[in-house]
């Protein structure tokens, strides 16, 4: 539980700089050496792509790393990447608790709330959360105890650093979702614009309201939800609801959002409570308040920290505007106006009837209590004013604001002649129905509100003078559905399709409905009735809402105004119910807010200024507080924005408005295709919500933005104009039934997973605009058969062009500098690459599994040799001069080379080089090389000492020389006619993981010289002697083998392509290595010992698709606490984890009831061909079913949360049965997998 410290004050200099507490409570204990090879520099995630900058934490999920993303090769923000633990991730209640927590919080768009940016899987660490990075540290942070100093804020700069977050919580309400962890501690500060800006982290343990309710602050939880009156949360802060377990509403955040301002204000807490039953018995019992906060602050902490939580404010909003002075002090001032005596008792009379007026009002309304807190506290002033010696009262009139000049004319103009009245009605008709439009004359007032007014945000200042010179027209409604129809030939549902089914009514205001929406709606109306018809300015439409009142309503606002209603009702309420304004002028409180004409501006001193992003809405909505529907209420939206509260009205003026023009050619083409943003130089289209396959992008748009069309499946072709100059990252990713793209000619670069999983994809031409092509732009083009990479193209990021299985040929330019790691691998038809010349570095498994690349010329300026060509086919290769160095696993698994010519200018060659390199007959260099020498046809280093690499064809016996100290691993890998070897007594090391001799597999003997201090022979076995650990089993030696006693370690490999047909493990091993008994063609009986406490993930795994075809028992000593055998099938001792299936298992097969995870590799190598999965089961691990061919069903249950990378790689006719929904749906489709939807 966190705690706070018990007094805050400011402190700049010691914030930190990330304080990130986890998304879980720690829940599980994990070893930490799992993330030990972690480090600043590493290249982390599916593409490599998170480069980790430094460790922030660790603790019960696991760790946080600050990292770098990186976007084609350059640093494109700071992120926080939160890497959960091997355990958490085995633990699927966990694992689906942190699911839950971003699926809940993954769409919470809001300036105040940081983002949960993704969440990814990391090839060798799995599941890993991605979040945006707060670098100005924790509240907590900035307001640490400092001794000797007040630690109290005042009331205005508490509001200032948590309306924002007020704000935020109220928008997580409406979209349905409480936070219930508000402390100091989860609200963080990023620096935008050259300012700090308060955001809210940390929906840990966030829970979802009803969604039948969403979008009210006064919801509960349905009793399905999984934090349903959980107690979760930090006791010090939590309302006393959430502390008893009961159901919790919006109004149990408010509560820690007022126990915040209360230790911000105090410097402590109200509660002192040692434990949570103390805690629990002061919230209940004690009133939080102190002497020393103004009664209004007081009367605003009383209310939000009721224990009733009906009794409470009814957003996070309305509370923090409460804690704003109702009233300035009156300053004194030279120029004084008396009131006398007599004026003084009239005026105590009108707010004493003002007073009971209140009181009888408040018991129905609670946003009363501040009108009366007010007028009780004007009339506490009147009598301190009379209570003096007979002295007349003085009060000061206050200083007038100075003129804005944006707003104010230069000459005051004359009064025009009023020829009609305000208010005076005229009446048009529109599509048979009689409509009515008021007069507002021309006039003077007072537009925005002062520092006093209740409810008063910042943007509505300051009040100046405004003059309406010319009059106009006013609709005397907002336009509804049936104007709406009338005009626009459609109805509303059929303009925006997101109506609920009561939202619908020819009397209702018409409702989700953009800017642009309105300004054609306003053409059309203009020539329907020959008028200029448009939105109204905000002067207008201020101006039209006082209707001559200087007043923060038009009349008393609970007769006027529909407000402060049930969210759960989904609409907004029939027009003109209630009673129009003194210039006959309904709901210009609440009902709906109503777009104007204006941008928008945070204040009126800047109107003229600042970006024009956002368009100006008046009037407050249905369910608003009475606060939001003053008359000088603002609020904003982006144009294009449609909300269920958000409508307009027009009207008639004497000149066309020119923002009410004929929409341009581009937005025409735009509307109702695709979402977009749009400024005076640029177009950026953000997301295609059309149907059509075939889409023709409009001339004219700039860019295509990230994930503009990802997942887009109804997709078949899209054609994109010469005006786009960038397309986003994932812009295409997941269309799986794209087949054809038309790139346009000046685009600069196809970037990260542009095309990501686009399966059918057969047709793509890049343009020779394109410089760079991202990592992963086509990978998972399964259908792509050729690419031609133009000139000009500069680099090629990582997995660029992974499986894209039929590409057979492709001509990579000389303008490319670099290629990123596993840009060809699993290019499976890939037989022709041609490289760029000048090409200095080769990427890191480039041609892996490129099973049909036979050859491939090799740049000149390479300098080293990575693994490049892991699992290629390669068959010759020559290595070009000026390569010093070829670096470790450079050829492992490049089972068809045969030859390979090392330059004179190498000077190094690393361990397990030629690992898998099967028939790699002959290495050639010349006589005279500087650093290595062949003796009988073995390399060696140049002094002898290092024996690096035996031919694959070396047969009969073979003799180590004497002289020799050091065995390169696997230097003998796969001398498959070598017979017998002789190891003198020099040799002291073997490097690696000591499997020198591993699928030799005509070797019968080990032998070691007399005189040897460090390795012996048993039986042609050999064995580490001061290790006493088993080696290498001699692959050629048959029959049944007992391991002797004394025995207590197995190397690495020990027994692997062995032909022992038994094989009994002494007491004493504790530890199974890996692959150590892979590929074991005649092993049918295994037994292992009571001593055995582990067992590698790989310990069973398989070279190749043989594995061990005849085991079929794993044997146990009975007494072994940690496993046990059931029918031959290897368990952990608890009966939920499958370690190892035997490989003869043929057929169908069905789990125990009980099991809950399997282990990686478990079925690899089997001969099933159905596999059905227990109810209950959470886990498949890493490579189940490697090389398993024959598998055609898996039935999945619900229950299963995780699923390892390469599962069911090798099964390429395999059907996934699992519920729609599931974890199992989802890794079918991301892996082109058969999915089959079953009932749960």
């Amino acid at each position: 539980m966190s705690s706070v410290s018990p007094s805050l004050n400011f402190d700049t200099e010691n914030s930190s700089q990330n304080s990130l507490d986890t998304l879980l409570p720690e829940i599980v204990n994990y070893d930490m050496t799992q993330f030990a090879q972690l480090r600043a520099g590493y290249d982390f995630g599916p593409y490599q792509n998170y480069r980790l900058i430094r460790k922030l934490g660790e603790g019960g999920m696991g760790q946080t790393w600050l990292a770098n993303e990186m976007v084609n090769g350059k640093v494109s923000q700071q992120v926080v990447l939160k890497l959960l633990s091997r355990e958490l991730r085995g633990n699927a209640e966990a694992l689906r608790e942190v699911q839950r927590v971003f699926d809940l919080t993954k769409n919470l768009n809001h300036s105040n709330i940081c983002p949960l940016l993704g969440r990814y899987s990391d090839p060798y660490y799995g599941d890993f959360l991605v979040m945006k990075y707060a670098d100005g540290g924790t509240l907590a942070d900035r307001f640490k105890h400092r001794p000797n100093q007040d630690c109290g804020l005042t009331a205005e700069n508490i509001v200032k650093i948590l309306r924002p977050i007020a704000f935020a919580l109220d928008h997580a309400h409406k979209m349905g979702i409480l936070h219930r962890d508000v402390k100091p501690q989860n609200i963080m500060f990023i620096k935008s614009r050259k300012m700090w800006t308060p955001v809210l982290i940390d929906f840990g343990i966030a829970a979802r309201i009803r969604p039948e309710n969403a979008g009210s602050t006064t919801m509960t939880y349905s009793r399905t939800d999984t934090m349903a009156h959980s107690t979760s949360g930090t006791p010090l802060y939590m309302a006393p609801e959430q502390m008893k377990g009961e159901k919790q509403d919006g109004r149990a955040d408010q509560y820690a959002l007022a126990m915040i301002v209360f230790e911000l204000l105090n410097g402590k807490l109200p509660f002192a409570g040692k434990n949570v039953i103390q805690i629990t018995m002061e919230k209940t019992t004690l009133r939080p308040e102190n002497p020393n906060f103004p009664i209004h602050v007081n009367a605003a902490l009383t209310k939000a920290l009721s224990t009733e939580p009906k009794n409470r404010f009814s957003t996070c909003t309305e509370f923090i505007d409460a804690l704003v002075t109702p009233l300035k002090p009156i300053p004194v001032s030279d120029q004084k106006k008396k009131i006398s005596k007599a004026s003084m008792d009239q005026l105590i009379q009108i707010l004493a009837r003002s007073f009971r007026t209140l009181q009888t009002q408040v018991q129905e309304r609670p946003y009363h209590w501040a009108g009366a807190g007010g007028v009780f506290f004007l009339l506490v002033c009147l009598c301190l004013f009379m209570s003096g010696d007979g002295e007349t009262p003085e009060i000061s009139t206050p200083a007038p604001l100075p003129p804005i000049s944006v707003n104010e004319p230069k000459e005051t103009p004359k009064e025009p002649e009023i020829v009609r009245k305000a208010g005076e009605k005229m009446v048009k008709l529109i599509g048979g129905r009689e409509y009515t439009f008021r007069w507002c004359p021309p006039g003077k007032f007072q537009m925005g509100s002062l520092d006093v007014e209740i409810g008063r945000d910042s943007d509505e200042g300051p009040r100046h003078k405004v003059v309406i010179e010319k009059g106009f027209w006013i609709l005397d409604t907002e336009v509804t559905q049936a104007l709406w129809e009338s005009v626009m030939g459609k109805t509303q549902q059929e303009q925006s399709g997101e109506l609920g089914v009561n939202g619908v009514g020819e009397n209702l205001p018409v409702y989700h409905v953009n800017w642009d929406d309105c300004r054609q709606f306003c053409l059309k109306l203009s020539k329907f009735i020959n008028e200029n018809v448009s939105l109204p300015t905000e002067a207008q439409w201020e101006y039209a809402c006082r209707a001559g009142t200087p007043d923060p309503f038009a009349g008393f606002v609970d007769s006027m105004a529909i407000y402060g209603l049930d969210h759960t009702k989904d609409k907004p309420y029939t027009v003109a119910m209630k009673a129009p304004n003194d210039w006959g002028l309904y709901d210009m409180h609440g009902n709906v807010w109503e777009w104007c004409a204006d941008w928008y501006s945070p204040n009126y001193e800047n109107a003229n200024s600042g970006e024009k992003s956002d368009r100006t809405c008046r009037g407050g909505g249905w369910y608003d507080s009475m606060a939001y529907c003053r008359s000088a209420s603002r609020h904003s939206h982006w144009p294009g924005a449609r909300e269920n509260n958000l409508g307009f009205r027009v009207v008639l003026t004497a000149e066309p408005d020119p923002e009410m023009q004929y929409l341009s050619p581009l937005e025409s083409a735009l509307r109702g295709k695709f979402e977009y943003t749009l400024t005076e130089t640029a177009c950026e289209i953000t997301k295609y919500i059309g149907s059509v396959p075939n889409v023709q992008v409009p001339e004219g748009v700039t860019r295509i933005g990230n994930d503009a069309f990802r997942n887009c499946t109804v997709l078949r072709t899209v054609t994109i104009p010469d005006s786009v100059t960038s397309i986003g990252t994932y812009a295409f990713s997941d269309c799986t039934n794209l087949t054809s793209v038309k790139l346009p000619g000046n685009l600069q670069a196809i970037e990260k997973d542009t095309f990501h999983n686009c399966f059918a994809l057969t047709d793509i031409e890049i343009p020779n605009s394109v410089e760079s092509l991202g990592a992963g732009a086509f990978s998972h083009c399964t259908e792509l058969e050729k690419l031609h990479i133009p000139d000009g193209v500069k680099s090629i990021g990582g997995y660029c062009f992974d499986t894209c299985k039929k590409l057979q040929e492709i001509h990579i330019p000389d303008s490319v500098k670099s290629i990123g790691g596993w840009c060809f691998s699993r290019c499976e038809k890939l037989q022709t690459v041609t490289l760029p010349k000048d090409l200095e570095k080769l990427g890191e498994s480039m041609f892996n599994e490129c099973w049909h690349l036979k050859s491939i010329q090799l740049p000149n300026k390479l300098k080293s040799i990575p693994p490049a060509f892991s699992n290629a086919h390669v068959s010759s290769l020559e290595i070009p001069e000026g390569v010093t160095r070829i670096e470790n696993n450079a050829f492992i698994g490049a089972y068809a080379l045969t030859s390979l010519t090392l330059p004179d200018s190498l000077e190094f060659i690393g361990e397990s080089v030629f690992t898998g390199c099967n028939i790699l007959k002959e290495i050639n260099i010349s006589k005279n090389h500087s650093h290595f020498k062949l003796v009988d046809g073995v390399l060696f280093s140049k002094d002898g000492k290092r024996l690096i690499f035996c031919p694959r064809n070396k047969t009969g016996e073979y003799k180590i020389p004497q002289g020799t100290v050091e065995v390169a691993h696997t230097a003998f890998h796969a001398c498959t006619s070598l017979i017998s070897v002789t190891i003198p007594a020099s040799v002291s090391k073997f490097s690696g993981h000591q499997e020198p001799f591993s699928g030799s597999t005509q070797l019968t003997e080990i032998i070691v010289e007399e005189g040897n201090e460090h390795y012996h022979s048993i039986d042609g076995v050999l064995f580490a002697s001061k290790e006493k650990k088993l080696i290498q089993y001699p692959c050629a030696k048959t029959g049944e083998y007992r391991i002797p006693e004394g025995t207590v370690a197995i190397g690495w490999g020990a027994f692997w392509k062995s032909g022992a047909t038994s094989i009994i493990i002494p007491e004493g091993v504790k530890q199974l290595e890996n692959h150590l008994f892979g590929d074991n063609p005649h092993l049918t009986y295994l037994r292992l010992p009571a001593s055995l406490k582990e067992i590698k993930s790989d310990t069973f795994r398989a070279g190749n698709s043989q594995g061990n075809p005849k085991l079929a028992v794993i044997d146990l000593a009975k007494d072994n606490p940690h496993f046990k055998s059931v029918d031959g099938v290897l368990f952990t001792a608890d009966g939920k984890g499958l370690i190892r299936c035997p490989a003869c298992k043929l057929g169908e097969y069905t789990l125990p009831k009980g099991v809950t995870h399997i282990y990686p590799y478990a079925f690899c190598n089997t001969k099933i061909t159905s596999i059905t999965f227990p109810e209950g089961c959470k886990s498949i691990g890493l490579g189940t079913f490697e090389h398993n061919w024959q598998l055609t069903e898996a039935h999945i249950p619900a229950s299963v949360t995780e699923i390892g990378g390469w599962c069911f790689c090798t099964a390429r006719n395999l059907t996934i049965y699992a519920p729609k929904g599931s974890k199992a749906e989802e890794y079918a489709k991301s892996n082109g997998h058969k999915f089959q939807a079953v009932k749960e």
